[in-house]
């Protein structure tokens, strides 16, 4: 190719180049040449580490620069002095590209990173990433537009997208200012002129909003890796709600992570965070699959969480779990905040100070149970307690038994036939 230098390639239209003959297209076309060339195309294909280069001379404007990188790992810095139509850049790896004149558009399918600069007043105007582009740094002396395939959501919440002017723009905002909102511009000040380079995003897909609002209602959150996770995955724990629903929908997945872990508090354990929703909340749904809760309002707050219902995905016996309960005292504790726990077989709800449960049998006897349970918050036993059986026939009434809160055994007199028992024994939970 050396031997064109000094030629008239005025009509040269198309121009391929690669690894071993770029150099030497730089100097017999580029710098070499006699006449002024209007390139329709010109094709790089670089694999290599060992090439960088100006591009311009005689070469006055291109129409179309086609530039692919096969895994190229270090930063070659090409710098085009003639004006570009349109830039294409393919391949992987990284990619440094400088212009002192002007480049109209840029459409980088690439993976990897890379870097676009206008020098001594250069121009870029366009530009269209793929989502394989990670980092990315880019200057241009007039405004820049910079077009991206993904929402505001998606960049965020990757948390693997290195932009030099846009990340911190996005970590000024809360997750509820990105929602509906589909551009960003970053100020730039040019030797005393001021402009703006404006991002461009996709809008938010509808399941993209609803998990933006996820992590705008839940922003504490900590991520459990596998050497920290009791359940032998990675996971999600969820503390305070920032919502402002009445029914709070506590997630079962956010991020790709599953929820195994619930707080719900008054105010968060550190600070950084804005005042949490408390007396709007009247409601929460739990999923099926959270593996522990708690509520917690704590007596410094003013105020304090009232709810009226809790409603659980999974059964009973499955919500004592997840409320760590041995005794029913954590039972009782979350009966405080709320009116209701449903259960998908049952409830659990709060019991009036007296009470009267009647039981029978298909043989038509009957056990009543009446119930004073004044005294339970003072003094964690049941006040009062009368039971009155009728058996085959005959009926027996008894107060003469223990008033333990947890169970109680009753013991009836009068004659028993061989093999009959008549003494019964009954869990009596509070609020079951």
């Amino acid at each position: 190719m050396t031997c064109l230098a000094g030629s008239d390639l005025s009509n040269l239209k198309t121009l391929t180049v690669n690894e071993q003959t770029a150099e030497a297209a730089k100097y017999a076309v580029f710098d070499s040449t006699s006449g002024e060339i209007r390139l329709n195309t010109f094709n790089m294909n670089l694999s290599g580490d060992r090439f960088g280069g100006t591009f311009g001379g005689a070469v006055h404007s291109i129409e179309t620069v086609n530039i692919t990188y096969d895994n190229v790992q270090a930063e070659r810095e090409i710098d085009f002095e003639c004006t570009i139509g349109t830039l294409n850049i393919g391949g992987n790896g990284i990619c440094r590209i400088d212009t002192t004149s002007a480049i109209e558009k840029v459409n980088a399918d690439f993976t990897g990173t890379l870097s676009l600069y206008s020098i001594d007043n250069g121009q870029i105007k366009n530009i269209e990433l793929s989502d394989g582009v990670e980092t990315f740094t880019a200057f241009s002396a007039v405004p820049m537009a910079v077009t991206l395939p993904y929402s505001l959501y998606v960049f965020k919440a990757a948390d693997k997208y290195n932009f030099s002017d846009l990340n911190s723009l996005i970590s000024e905002l809360n997750w509820e200012e990105l929602l509906g909102k589909t551009e960003l511009k970053a100020e730039v000040n040019h030797d005393g002129n001021v402009f703006y380079h404006t991002y461009r995003f996709a809008a938010m897909t509808k399941e993209e909003e609803i998990e933006c609002k996820k992590f705008a209602d839940f922003k504490d959150i900590y991520y459990y890796t596998a050497e920290e996770s009791e359940y032998g995955v990675l996971y999600a724990k969820l503390s305070c709600y920032w919502g402002e629903d009445r029914i709070m929908q506590v997630p079962d997945t956010l991020n790709g992570y599953p929820v195994l872990e619930f707080e719900l508090a008054t105010h968060p354990s550190w600070g950084g965070y804005p005042p949490v929703s408390v007396e709007n909340v009247k409601e929460i749904h739990l999923p099926a699959s959270l593996k522990k809760f708690n509520i917690t309002n704590w007596s410094t707050d003013e105020k304090q969480y009232a709810l009226e219902k809790i409603v659980y995905g999974g059964t009973k016996e499955e919500f004592l779990e997840i409320i760590g309960d041995q005794d029913y005292t954590a039972l009782y504790s979350m009966l405080e905040y709320t009116d209701d726990i449903e259960c998908k077989d049952g409830t659990f709800t709060q019991q009036p100070m007296r009470e009267s449960w009647l039981y029978a049998d298909e043989n038509g006897n009957t056990l009543q149970i009446d119930l004073d349970w004044s005294d339970f918050e003072t003094k964690s036993t049941i006040k009062a307690v009368q039971a009155r059986l009728v058996y085959n026939g005959s009926e027996y009434f008894t107060h003469a038994f223990d008033q333990n809160a947890f169970s109680c055994g009753l013991q009836f007199g009068g004659e028993v036939s061989e093999g009959e028992k008549k003494i019964l024994r009954l869990s009596i939970l509070k609020r079951l």
